[in-house]
């Protein structure tokens, strides 16, 4: 029978793991695969695994031969190649149940293979244990775990059956039939093992064993993966939730089986007694839990609803993303049916509920769905009519086996209305049945009118000034139901978020004359929503573009298109050639006034706060070629230097360098202008442009962005990373770097998207709830705000409750110790001299001295170039130049009377050999320093490291220089010290009054391998480690050495902080609200989560 590839759970990202000899780790999750091929084209990868080649060895789609239709996956081995390669992996979910997998296949004539179908348990184990396994060699001898039972003709294809029972109890023996399309067929039953140990299956594999050349064939393939369910108290309902608490944020499942959901949603009150009114984001989220597994077992959904709007979703459970996607659903149709909803990897069906019964707007409904997967049957019932059955296709049964969880209400166009009692039964529920469970109901739904429960919409304080409101989310539609977005809001706890004046391609979203306006603008959108969010004490921030940004196609850009006199130019380079590029010039252009009007319509709409997007002068899509250098910059340059534009990158060149630099002067200037025409509209306002440095992406000189500190604007940087050994770097360099570069206004951003799809499984979940605590948790600890993009409103409701705990503890005034040079003359100037690797060795010297410091508990900030005047030095009693090769003459002199006036100077690697411009010095700038490892100057001292330790620290985690700089460091008495592990991170923190320090501790355990090492060594190096795993769950179950799993939170017993300059009257913690024991200067934290604040309060 032919089948459409159905993929049940598909993580987004293809990436592979090596552990052990054989040890491969999947990226696709699958509790039932039924594959024919045939919607997939010869030379493709079959997409139901993740699979691995190597050089001739593949595993690819042909049109040469099949089973039936016209399309195999053609495995083709090779000589001199690993063992296991080629190779196609599924990872099944770890539960307890029934495996069958069944395909086709032929081994091939004329170059018969060596393969091997397995399955192994790989949960929280060293090494993998191997369950069934049957292996066919190049004679046709099949070999069943050691057993042989028979032979297979050569070059026919054959029907392969493998059937067993895992977890607790199972015999651990699996049955196996190989039937020929004419003859006998071979069968093994009660075949043991391979490994008696074998506890769940978690993966399943096809492997080409020959090393030389062979092929062999497979079709039609099918694997399901029946999870059983757990005992159930109450075994007729799998969950009742009668929603009717009429409070709080817990929806308590009344059958007894602890299937309680969170809500999203806001009580309410009437004749019914208390429901729940959703408004268009949500409504309740039931946990993925072994007593709602669905799999093959009928089931039956039963809800009463009052919808204010149609076409929208009542129940849905989704895995995957775009067309990755896999969904079970139940929608109201615009006509007022139900319709079940089957969806694998975006091929949809509708199955609707038929004749006169009809959902009826305003008032209340009962809605019964029942779904009998094995009969291939749903029947609807709706106020107590029968609303028709209809047969459910083969190909979309799949989407009922997926994992993850249930949403009341639903994700895409979610349910609008009041919601009442919601049963999940554990069986069909009858026509009769579903009739005496209305006529029950009549009596409570009746009457829809309702009042909102006091309370239920919390105020926020509206005198909390926008630099201090750290809850906040990026979500910013062009045009939306203003109450059903602050609701939003509201219910996932936040007091500030964003909506836009424009997009990145140049449409602008509220009436003007000063750019095109967006055919779907409505002009009621902005007034409305900043109206309904001050009523509910939330501010809004303005989200406009600098440049350019999100657009594709240089034609999608609007600006250029009605002002392409101030479009930019770039500068060409013969050798290469560029894809088209745009963007305007905001160095000279008289388009730098016409923005900054525009800005100031902006301001008078109302908004709270300005936030830039598309800093950047590379022009898009991507900003790879440099500009500007259109005429108003060439007369610009040369007023200011008297010199021409540069017509090529020439770091050799002092024109060049020049340009370099004075586009980042102007650019400097252009924000500070926006920044000054926005305050005369409203003096005070909060501005923030997003500088997104390195190391994210591919971010260099091209941006124009410099490392310089600002007071004139606040400062924002993206701050996460896909990669696991730069989770920690991006996360904590990035919320260091934010901060220093403005320490009274600064933000940082992430995606709100995870970096691998939602596969249902708790492990994935976790770890997605724990790294989006972590980003927002490291706000307060840096003293940053941090912001992320609106995704999974329940995760981002439990981040904001726990930001919520240590708002009033959130400060930006650091304690100062240690200054940490950061020189942007170094990083362009001496970083790009040709034919040198300075620009990665620079970056990685200051991404391990970071790391060093920061794992080491040592109190520091970031110091920038423009910030070593004799005034900016003053509070820091040390200061590191790593490898700053790049030292004009007026810094040495400051540096030089900083040391004599007693500063401690810690000089490293090439520090001081070239001037500010990037040339050689004949003398060195630091030349009387250099000599000898230690120098007593004047009333001060400076240590020279010749190799610098944070270069060799970061890449090796050699500790040698690095224990020499802690050393040098250590001499001017740190204000505090911590004894704690090294991940976690520690900044102490003066209040407003300076008669208290609250001191931020973040752990980091979940970005460190066995809380070890976080795996860095370097921007282009590989990690640590080889195991790029494939999934995050997988990260959280399996262990790569005995010492655990690779990625757990490890909370931390037994921290220290001594203080070492102030007399502490009193210590206590603000999460959990100990007070804690003051000994010899020395406080202790029994125990730290994931976040806590210290407070010290000093005797005067």
């Amino acid at each position: 029978m032919r089948t459409e590839r159905i993929q049940a759970i598909a993580h987004a990202a293809l990436r592979v793991s090596v552990l052990g000899v054989l040890g491969l780790v999947c990226p696709v999750r699958a509790d039932l695969i039924i594959d024919d091929f045939e919607s997939g084209k010869a030379g493709e990868r079959p997409a139901f695994g993740l699979v691995i080649e190597e050089g001739a060895a593949t595993a690819r789609i042909t049109d040469r031969l099949a089973a039936s239709g016209k399309h195999a996956v053609e495995f083709r081995d090779a000589a001199n190649v690993t063992p296991w390669k080629p190779h196609i992996c599924v990872e099944l979910k770890p539960r307890p149940g029934e495996v069958h997998f069944a395909c086709d296949v032929l081994n091939d004539q004329s170059t018969p293979a060596l393969l091997k179908f397995e399955f192994r348990d790989w949960s929280n184990r060293k090494h993998f244990l191997t369950g069934p396994q049957v292996q066919i060699d190049p004679k046709g001898t099949v070999i069943a775990g050691t057993r042989e039972i028979g032979r297979i003709p050569l070059g026919q294809w054959m029907h392969l059956d493998i059937t067993f029972r895992h977890g607790p109890g199972s015999a651990n023996t699996f049955d196996v039939a190989l039937k020929p399309y004419e003859g006998k067929t071979i069968t093994g039953s009660g075949i043991p093992f391979e490994s008696g140990e074998f506890g769940v299956c978690t993966w399943f594999g096809v492997t080409g064993m020959s090393q030389q050349e062979a092929v062999f064939l497979i079709d039609n393939i099918e694997l399901a993966a029946t999870a059983d369910r757990l005992p159930l108290t109450n075994e007729d309902v799998l969950a009742d939730l009668p929603l009717d608490e009429g409070m709080g944020t817990e929806a308590r499942d009344r059958s007894g089986n602890g299937n309680h959901g969170g809500i999203f949603a806001h009580w309410v009150k009437g004749a019914f007694g208390e429901a729940l009114r959703m408004n268009g984001f949500h409504g309740v989220s039931l946990p993925d839990t072994p007593a709602l597994t669905l799999g093959e077992l009928p089931f039956a959904v039963e809800a009463w609803i009052a919808p204010e709007q149609l076409d929208r979703r009542i129940v849905e459970r989704r895995v995957g993303r775009r067309r990755q996607m896999s969904l079970w659903a139940l929608h109201s149709t615009s006509a007022g049916e139900i319709a079940l909803i089957l969806s694998n990897r975006g091929r949809n069906r509708w199955y609707r509920s038929q004749g006169n019964a009809r959902l009826t707007v305003g008032e209340w409904n009962h809605v019964v769905v029942s779904v009998a997967p094995r009969k291939r049957q749903v029947a609807f019932v709706l106020n107590g009519e029968p609303a028709g059955t209809s047969s459910l296709s083969s190909m979309h049964l799949p989407a009922l086996q997926i994992a993850g969880n249930i949403m009341l209400g639903g994700h895409y166009a979610p349910f609008r209305g009041l919601m009442g009692r919601v049963r999940i039964h554990n069986r069909a529920v009858t026509a009769d049945e579903a009739q005496r469970a209305y006529a029950s109901g009549l009596k409570r739904y009746t009457s829809t009118q309702h009042t909102l429960n006091k309370g239920s919409l919390p105020m926020e304080d509206a005198s909390r000034p926008m630099p201090m409101r750290i809850r906040g989310v990026e979500a910013r539609p062009a045009s939306a139901d203003p109450e059903q977005y602050i609701q939003y809001l509201v219910e996932t706890r936040c007091n500030v978020s964003t909506v836009g004046s424009m997009f990145g391609t140049g449409w602008a979203l509220f009436p003007t004359d000063r750019l095109p306006i967006h055919p779907k603008m409505d002009p009621e959108w902005l007034p409305a929503v900043l109206k309904e969010a001050h009523k509910h004490g939330i501010r809004l921030t303005c989200w406009n573009c600098f440049n350019i940004q999100d657009t594709r196609r240089v034609e999608d850009f609007q600006i250029a298109k009605r002002f392409p006199q101030w479009a930019m130019e770039y500068i060409k380079n013969p050798a290469r050639e560029y894809p088209p590029r745009v963007g305007m010039c905001l160095l000279s252009s008289p388009y730098i006034q016409h923005h900054a009007e525009f800005m100031k319509e902006v301001v008078r709409q109302g908004v709270d706060a300005m936030w830039f997007d598309g800093v950047y002068l590379g022009g898009a899509p991507h900003p790879l070629q440099p500009g500007c250098v259109c005429a108003f910059c060439r007369d610009q340059f040369r007023r200011d230097y008297g010199l021409d534009l540069p017509k090529q990158v020439d770091w050799t060149d002092l024109t060049f360098k020049k340009w370099v630099r004075w586009r980042n002067e102007k650019l400097i200037a252009t924000a500070t202008h926006f920044a000054d025409e926005i305050r005369s509209e409203s003096p005070g306002m909060s501005v923030t442009f997003n500088y997104n440095m390195w190391p994210f992406g591919t971010k260099d000189w091209q941006t124009g962005i410099p490392l310089w500190k600002t007071s004139a604007y606040g400062v924002s940087q993206h701050a996460y990373s896909g990669s696991d050994n730069l989770r920690w770097v991006m996360l904590g360099y990035k919320g260091r770097l934010t901060h220093d570069l403005n320490p009274d206004h600064s933000d940082m951003w992430r995606t709100g998207d995870p970096s691998f799809s939602f596969a249902g499984s708790a492990a994935d979940e976790e770890r997605y709830e724990r790294n989006m605590n972590l980003f927002v948790l490291a706000g307060p600890t840096y003293g940053t705000i941090p912001w992320r993009s609106r995704r999974h409103p329940q995760v981002i409701r439990k981040g904001n409750d726990l930001l919520a705990d240590v708002e009033a503890y959130f400060s930006k005034e650091q304690i100062r110790h240690t200054g940490v040079v950061l020189s942007q003359n170094t990083h362009d100037f001496w970083g790009h001299l040709p034919g040198t690797d300075n620009l990665i060795d620079y970056r990685d010297a200051i991404l391990g001295t970071w790391l060093l410091l920061t794992e080491n508990h040592m109190p520091f900030e970031f110091v920038f170039d423009n910030q070593l005047g004799r005034d900016d030095l003053k509070g820091y009693e040390a200061l590191v130049l790593p490898n700053m090769a790049c030292v004009s003459d007026p810094q040495a002199d400051t540096i030089r009377d900083w040391v004599n006036d007693g500063g401690h100077l810690v000089l490293t690697g090439s520090t001081g050999q070239f001037d500010e411009w990037g040339e050689a010095r004949q003398r060195h700038a630091f030349r009387d320093w250099t000599a000898q490892k230690s120098t007593v100057a004047g009333k001060g001292r400076v240590d020279y490291v010749e190799t610098d330790p944070g270069l060799v620290f970061g890449r090796q985690r050699n500790q040698r220089p690095g224990k020499t700089l802690l050393a040098a460091l250590q001499r001017p008495t740190p204000p505090f010290g911590v004894t704690a592990p090294p991940y976690v991170a520690v900044n102490a923190f003066w209040n407003p009054r300076h008669d208290e320090i609250w001191v931020h501790l973040l752990n980091a355990s979940y970005f460190y391998m066995h809380g070890k090492d976080c795996g860095f060594r370097g921007v282009n190096r590989p990690p640590t480690t080889t195991q790029d795993l494939a999934s995050d769950g997988q990260m959280t179950r399996l262990s790569a050495a005995d010492d655990g799993p690779l990625y757990k939170h490890r909370p931390v017993q037994g921290i220290t902080v001594a203080v070492n300059r102030w007399s502490v009257a009193a210590a206590r913690t603000v999460r959990s609200t100990q007070t804690l024991e003051i000994r010899d200067g020395r406080v202790v934290l029994p125990e730290l989560d994931l976040h806590e604040v210290i407070v010290l309060k000093l005797r005067r």
